[in-house]
């Protein structure tokens, strides 16, 4: 359960003692590191106003760029926020409110539930703007209406013209071919393609129909979802989407031990060879 149990045989007290391997990976490790991050940001950082979630994924052949260049990330994730505070401030200045400032917390996510290289960012945007007080008085937060299906559209194409720009202007290599004597770059470059593998589908079973998500849009590869709010005084939702934000990429209660002792984790659903 992520801890030892330490008792004195002569006094009768104990004491519980965390496990901290440091090695990255451990659930234990990331679990606590999960639960401690959202309790921090909802108890102490996150004001009570509605929070939405903006999921951002890129298509593959920037998979590879991204998990090699921590510094594209940032830009990309520079551009994610640009687009989303210049359009909520643009809704404010619509209703009034001309000095509007916004803020984000984001998690950069770099796997998917079958521990494959998947780099995506999860950003957690307050629904409206933060108006500066007169007297250093605390800030005056303004909600702003939800998006709908249109505008995050819009900003999936707004992003898509700016990441566009960015590849353009050499921020990221042209070449996403790993170099000859790079072990670690063939092992990525091999995770980053498989990432789009399904599982085989029955040709005698007909594909169900999928309903159409509300507030995503896919543009060029691109996917932005903002589907999932929390409400202002739901701090227990908001401290479970942190969680599920700052998740690990192992989940222990999907991971045992065999008989032989290897690591067996059961996926959520069947990979893409059944």
């Amino acid at each position: 359960h992520g801890f030892s149990r330490v008792r004195c045989d002569a006094c009768g007290d104990e004491t519980l003692v965390a496990f901290s391997c440091q090695g990255g990976v451990c659930p234990s490790c990331n679990g606590r590191r999960m639960a401690d991050t959202a309790a921090h940001l909802v108890d102490r950082v996150l004001p009570h106003v509605r929070v939405r979630q903006y999921v951002l994924s890129l298509p593959p052949r920037l998979r590879f760029a991204l998990a090699r260049d921590a510094r594209l990330i940032g830009r990309v994730l520079r551009a994610l926020t640009q687009v989303v505070f210049a359009w909520a401030r643009r809704r404010a200045r619509a209703l009034g409110v001309p000095d509007g400032q916004c803020g984000a917390i984001t998690f950069v996510q770099r796997f998917d539930a079958r521990l494959r290289l998947f780099v995506h960012l999860h950003v957690l945007i307050p629904d409206g703007v933060f108006v500066p007080s007169p007297d250093h008085a605390p800030l005056r937060f303004v909600a702003l209406p939800a998006p709908e299906d249109a505008d995050v559209h819009a900003l999936a194409v707004q992003l898509v013209r700016r990441t566009t720009r960015l590849l353009a202007s050499g921020a990221a290599p042209a070449d996403d071919e790993p170099v000859a004597d790079d072990a670690l770059a063939f092992v990525q470059a091999e995770a980053a393609q498989a990432a789009g593998s399904r599982p085989p589908r029955r040709p005698d079973v007909p594909p169900r129909p999928r309903p159409g998500k509300r507030r995503c849009a896919q543009v060029d590869g691109f996917s932005l979802h903002a589907g999932r709010a929390v409400h202002a005084h739901d701090r227990q939702g908001l401290e479970n989407l942190c969680r599920y934000a700052a998740r690990g990429p192992i989940a222990q209660d999907r991971l045992t031990l065999t008989s032989s002792g290897d690591a067996l984790l059961r996926l959520k659903r069947p990979a893409g060879d059944g």
